[in-house]
C-alpha cells in the first residue's frame, strides 16, 4: 500500500498511535493529526518507517479541516484512507450535564467525522478507491451511564458510516465503524482497583483490550482484503456488548 496515504485524526491517543504504527507497517504514508500535544506526535512521526507528517487543527471547524487535508495532500499525497479517531469525554449525568459538555463531545466525534469525510471523499472519488474507518465505542451500541453525550456521538457514527457506504459504495469506497470496549490506555491505568475489578467482571474474556488489537482490525478494514466490508459496526470488546 506504499502508493497510498492515510489521514488519522486523534493520532496522539493510545488507539490513534497504535493505528499509525499498524498502517505504517503496511507501507501507507501518513498524515497524523493532533489538536494539541504536537511534540509527542512529531516524535511518533519521526520513528515511523514511512513518510509521515504532522497536521494540526480543530476537527470541529470546517476551515481547519480543509487546511489539514490540503497540507496532507501536499506532503504525503491526497489521502484515500481516513481514520477518524478523534474524540473526547465530558462525563456527567444527563440531568446535570452542561450544554457545552454535550456540544463538545458531539462536535469532536460526529461533526468532526462529517467534516473530515466530506474532504476525504474528494480524493477518494477521484481515485475510485477509498477506506473510511470511524473509531466508535461499545457505548454507541449499548449506551453508558453518565455518558449520554459520548454514547449519542458514537451511535451517530454508525448512521453516518452506513449512509456514506450507501452513497459511495459503487465508487470503490467503504465506510465502517470499529467499536472498542475497555482498552488499556493511560486513562484506564489511573483507574482504581475497585473500578477495574468491576469492569473486568463484566467482560467475558476477563481482560481489557490492547490498542494494537484495535489497530489490527483497522488495518484489515483499510486493506484491499477488507474491500467487501462496508456499513459495518464491529465491536472489539472481549464480548462486553453481547
Amino acid at each position: 500500500m506504499s502508493d497510498r496515504s492515510a489521514l488519522i485524526t486523534g493520532a496522539s491517543g493510545a488507539i490513534g498511535t497504535a493505528i499509525a504504527r499498524s498502517l505504517a507497517s503496511a507501507g501507507l504514508k501518513l498524515a497524523l493529526h493532533c489538536h494539541e500535544r504536537r511534540e509527542g506526535i512529531e516524535a511518533l512521526a519521526a520513528e515511523l518507517p514511512v513518510d509521515a507528517t504532522v497536521i494540526q487543527g480543530d476537527v470541529t471547524r470546517g476551515t481547519d479541516v480543509e487546511a489539514m487535508f490540503a497540507e496532507a495532500s501536499d506532503v504525503v499525497g491526497p489521502p484515500t484512507v481516513l481514520v477518524h479517531s478523534a474524540g473526547i469525554l465530558r462525563d456527567g449525568f444527563l440531568a446535570m450535564m452542561k450544554e457545552s459538555s454535550w456540544d463538545d463531545c458531539v462536535d469532536v466525534s460526529l461533526k468532526g467525522a462529517y467534516l473530515c469525510t466530506k474532504q476525504a471523499l474528494r480524493s477518494m472519488t477521484k481515485a475510485k478507491w477509498g477506506r473510511i474507518v470511524y473509531i466508535g465505542s461499545t457505548a454507541g451500541l449499548t449506551g453508558d451511564v453518565s455518558r449520554a453525550n459520548y454514547s449519542a456521538a458514537k451511535a451517530g457514527l454508525i448512521g453516518l458510516a452506513r449512509s456514506v457506504a450507501r452513497e459511495v459504495g459503487r465508487g470503490g469506497i467503504t465506510a465502517n465503524v470499529v467499536c472498542p470496549g475497555v482498552i488499556e490506555s493511560p486513562m484506564t491505568a489511573d483507574m482504581n482497583d475497585k473500578r477495574r475489578t468491576e469492569l473486568l467482571a463484566r467482560i467475558p474474556m476477563g481482560r481489557m483490550g490492547e490498542p494494537a488489537e484495535v489497530a489490527e482490525l483497522v488495518g484489515y478494514l483499510v486493506s484491499d482484503g477488507g474491500g467487501y466490508v462496508t456499513g459495518a459496526a464491529i465491536p472489539i470488546d472481549g464480548g462486553l456488548s453481547m
